[in-house]
C-alpha cells in the first residue's frame, strides 16, 4: 500500500513510519513531504500512479488547518484522505470528514499498537466499496484525464479543448460554477433539514441534482470540480447558518458526495 504522508515534524514522520513498519497487516511504502505544494506537485507528477492513501497533518509550514485539507483535495482525484488533528481535536477532525476526508485521527491516538495501520487500510477499502473503480475509457487520438486514481474520466478531445478541459470549472467558467455552487448550497439546506428529521438514510435530495450533474457534464467538468463544489458549498453553508458541523450533518454530506460522484460517472457512461 503506497502512503503519500504530508507532515514537517520528523518526530511524526518517524514515529509513523515505525508504526506502520511494526504492524504487520499490510507492506506499506511510504513518500513523506512537509509543504502542501510539494504534495500537490507530488500527486500531479504521479499521473497513472497515484498513492492508495493519503496521511495528513494539517499542520503545514505553507498552510493550516481545513485549508491544508482543501488543497490537497483539489488534486487528490478519489485517493481517500485520512487527516491528522491536534491532540484530541475531534471538532476539526469531524469538519475535515464533512468536507470529504475519509478519516480522522488526533496525534495522540497515533501510537496505539495498529491502529493508524488499520485506519489507513479501512479508509482505502472504505472508499473502494463506495464508488468502486470506475474508469471511462475513450477512443480518439486526444485524451482530456479529469481527476486521477482509480477514478478518472477519459474525455474525447479535438485541438485546445483537451487544455480547456484539464483546468478547474471554477476558472474556465465561473459564472456557471457560480450558479452550481448557489444550488449546491440549496441542496444542503434541504439535506440538513432532512437529517435533522432524523431521516438519516434519506438521500433523495441527490435526486434533485440531476440537473447539477448535466451541467458538470456538459462544461466537462471532472470529479475533482464536484468535490470542489462541494467542499466551497458544505464551508459556505456552515459559515452563513453560524452552526458547527454535527456528525450525522457532515456523514451525510459525505455520502451525498459519495453518490453524486457515481452519478456524474453514469452521466458520461451514457454520453458516450
Amino acid at each position: 500500500m503506497r502512503v503519500l504522508h504530508i507532515e514537517d515534524n520528523a518526530s511524526d514522520v518517524f514515529l509513523a513510519g515505525e508504526l506502520l513498519e511494526e504492524a504487520g497487516v499490510e507492506e506499506f511504502d511510504i513518500e513523506v513531504v512537509s509543504h502542501l505544494q510539494a504534495a500537490r506537485d507530488c500527486l500531479i507528477a504521479a499521473g497513472s500512479a497515484p498513492p492508495d492513501v493519503i496521511l495528513l497533518d494539517l499542520g503545514l509550514p505553507d498552510s493550516q488547518g481545513l485549508d491544508s485539507l482543501k488543497g490537497i483535495m483539489g488534486v487528490a482525484g478519489n485517493i481517500p484522505i485520512v487527516v491528522l488533528t491536534g491532540m484530541s481535536d475531534e471538532t476539526q477532525g469531524r469538519e475535515a470528514v464533512g468536507l470529504g476526508a475519509e478519516d480522522y485521527l488526533s496525534k495522540d491516538e497515533l501510537a496505539a499498537p495498529g491502529y493508524l495501520a488499520r485506519t489507513l487500510v479501512y479508509a482505502v477499502d472504505r472508499r473502494k466499496r463506495q464508488v468502486g473503480a470506475i474508469s471511462l475509457d475513450s477512443t480518439g487520438p486526444k485524451t482530456s484525464s479529469l481527476g486521477s486514481g482509480s477514478f478518472a474520466f477519459e474525455l474525447s478531445s479535438d485541438g485546445d479543448s483537451a487544455e480547456h478541459a484539464s483546468a478547474p470549472l471554477r476558472e474556465r467558467n465561473a459564472e456557471l460554477f457560480e450558479q452550481l455552487l448557489s444550488t449546491y448550497q440549496n441542496q444542503l439546506h434541504e439535506l440538513d433539514a432532512v437529517v435533522l428529521a432524523e431521516a438519516r438514510g434519506d438521500l433523495s435530495v441527490a435526486g434533485k441534482a440531476s440537473h447539477v450533474i448535466k451541467q458538470l457534464v456538459s462544461a466537462e467538468a471532472g470529479p475533482s470540480d464536484l468535490v470542489d463544489l462541494h467542499t466551497l458549498a458544505v464551508r459556505s453553508y456552515v459559515a452563513d447558518s453560524d452552526i458547527s458541523p454535527r456528525d450525522d450533518f457532515a456523514e451525510s454530506a459525505h455520502s451525498l458526495l459519495l453518490t453524486l460522484m457515481g452519478r456524474l460517472a453514469t452521466a458520461y457512461r451514457e454520453k458516450r
